[in-house]
């Protein structure tokens, strides 16, 4: 497509839109009738990519292009091809109402400026739906006039244009009587819109309207979360950032994997902040059923009522914040994918437009009549203004889930299924971990200590996150203050910060790390680390 900002108005249309008066009286006037959904995606291109164009399209199969192209036809192709011939060889400006169909009515008017052919990307919710090209040409407009949302559309001129012109497609009006009147009450209604500034918005077309922006989408800015990484403590490499945005951009969920202290859960929340800020965050484990996750029957105060899980009140959530939101589920590997995740893969099946809350679930919470959650009312809600048989997800929610790769405890396989549905991004170290702990400590002494026992995991295979090493280095800092020896205090932040991290290596691993802060002169950590790990000891008979 065509974007205005990089074109220039010919001297025809400067001329059009500086006497609009004298452009309606010149025009020809057609009225293009179109379901709700693909309107109000019409209307929303012009808030989110052209303000003040917008775009109609025409379904046109071989045989009406085959028309259209020879310059004969019935129908739409000859519609067209009138449109063109007045346009392009008399020069005539060309006014099309926006009439949108389920007793909706006339919202609108809008003055042709260009026509594109596009048998290669989808546009419409239809299309995106289908995953083919449906409506292949297109003309754009620039919007004249919109009524202002909540306006009663019962002018009498409306009403008949209505009446007459209420077909699908293209129709040229040409009834002298009704085209005098129309042309009189397009040009109030254009001044009036000019002089109000009136905004143009997607809600135009009312209340009764298909529902709240179901179509909203959103990308996700690696600039902006650049940003926000710089002013936080995380050090994450601009590639992986790269790699996010990427996943997210196309339409992929996101498995931030690490070990612990890399920022997971940290990072997860920065990108719902530049995401719009909205998110609601669970710890998953062993425990979690359909109720967690889904929802489903519970007791309260003696009587049985739906409660919503994680996953729908994050919907909800989504539908609240004009599409955007962020489910963050902290190590989904504890969960049971089976019990706890087995609508989660019909929901998401397919690319982001295909998502969908299946009306057998919705069907159940209904059947719950009053005895439901605010999340619950919510999702009805949506699914009574969307008119569909299932209840369309914003295109922009997203789950972003993490992983400790120390959880070797908690083995329920994620499996292919769920791994499908994600984008897995390992978050590692950076490169120069001993300058960033200088950073925040100038105590020499301190990091080299703090380096060393890093260094000596690593070659145990044992990755410490930068963040925890952070914690550590600033925590051992302000212990020297009171500690004469720095081996104490790198000690002791040891055992407050690392030693409760590692419950998710292997016995073998834990007595590696047993024998090196041994070795390294850290008492209270190998104290404090056998008793939290009693395998580690030489009585278990471990490894």
């Amino acid at each position: 497509m065509v974007f205005v900002n990089s074109t220039k108005p010919s001297r025809l249309l400067s001329d059009w839109l500086q006497n609009i008066d004298k452009t309606v009286d010149e025009a020809e006037l057609w009225v293009s009738s179109g379901k709700p959904e693909h309107w109000q995606w019409s209307l929303k291109y012009s808030e989110d990519f052209e303000e003040g164009y917008t775009y109609w399209g025409i379904r046109l199969n071989i045989s009406s292009l085959r028309d259209f192209c020879e310059e004969i036809g019935k129908g739409t192709a000859a519609s067209l091809n009138k449109m063109f011939e007045e346009l392009m060889q008399r020069k005539k400006p060309q006014i099309v109402l926006f009439y949108v169909t389920d007793k909706i009515g006339i919202v609108g008017a809008g003055l042709v400026t260009s026509f594109e052919f596009d048998f290669s990307n989808l546009f419409w919710p239809e299309e995106k739906r289908s995953g083919n090209v449906e409506f292949p040409f297109r003309f754009k407009m620039k919007i004249l006039w919109l009524s202002p949302f909540g306006e009663k559309r019962d002018y009498e001129i409306l009403k008949r244009v209505e009446k007459n012109y209420n077909r699908s497609g293209l129709q040229h009006v040409q009834d002298e009587n009704v085209v005098k009147e129309l042309k009189e009450f397009l040009k109030k209604r254009i001044k009036e819109y000019e002089e109000k500034l009136t905004a143009i918005t997607s809600q135009s077309l009312g209340e009764e309207f298909i529902g709240p922006e179901p179509y909203t989408t959103s990308t996700l800015s690696r600039e902006e979360l650049e940003g926000e990484i710089r002013k936080s403590d995380l050090h994450i490499e601009r590639d992986v950032l790269g790699q996010i945005t990427a996943a997210f951009n196309s339409g992929k969920h996101i498995l931030l994997i690490g070990p612990p202290g890399t920022g997971k859960t940290t990072l997860a929340r920065i990108i719902a902040k530049v995401l719009g800020g909205a998110f609601v965050e669970a710890t998953a484990s062993g425990e979690w059923s359909r109720i967690d996750v889904i929802g489903g029957p519970t007791f309260v105060g003696g009587e049985v009522q739906w409660k919503s899980g994680v996953l729908l009140r994050a919907i909800a959530e989504s539908f609240k914040n004009k599409g955007k939101a962020v489910l963050i589920i902290d190590e989904i590997n504890r969960a049971n994918m089976d019990r706890a995740f087995g609508e989660f893969f019909t929901i998401f099946g397919g690319n982001p437009a295909e998502w969908y809350l299946p009306n057998s679930l919705l069907n159940e919470i209904k059947t719950f009549n009053d005895k439901i959650d605010e999340t619950a009312k919510i999702l009805l809600e949506e699914w009574k203004n969307q008119r569909g048989e299932r209840l369309r997800i914003p295109e922009s929610f997203r789950i972003i889930a993490t992983m400790n790769v120390y959880d070797r405890r908690y083995l329920f396989s994620l499996g292919y299924a769920l791994l499908r549905r994600f984008a897995v991004v390992p978050l590692e170290n950076p490169e120069n971990v001993e300058q960033v702990l200088e950073k925040h400590c100038d105590a020499p002494e301190v990091i080299g200590k703090i380096f060393d026992i890093y260094q000596g995991l690593r070659q145990r295979k044992i990755t410490l996150g930068i963040a925890l090493l952070l914690d550590v280095a600033k925590t051992a800092c302000e212990l020297k203050k009171d500690m004469s020896d720095v081996t104490k205090a790198v000690d002791k932040a040891m055992q407050m910060i690392i030693v409760p991290q590692l419950e998710g290596l292997l016995p073998s691993q834990l007595e590696n790390v047993r024998e090196l802060l041994k070795q390294k002169g850290f008492l209270a950590s190998v104290e404090a680390l056998e008793q939290l790990y009693p395998e580690t000891t030489g009585d278990s008979g471990s490894a």
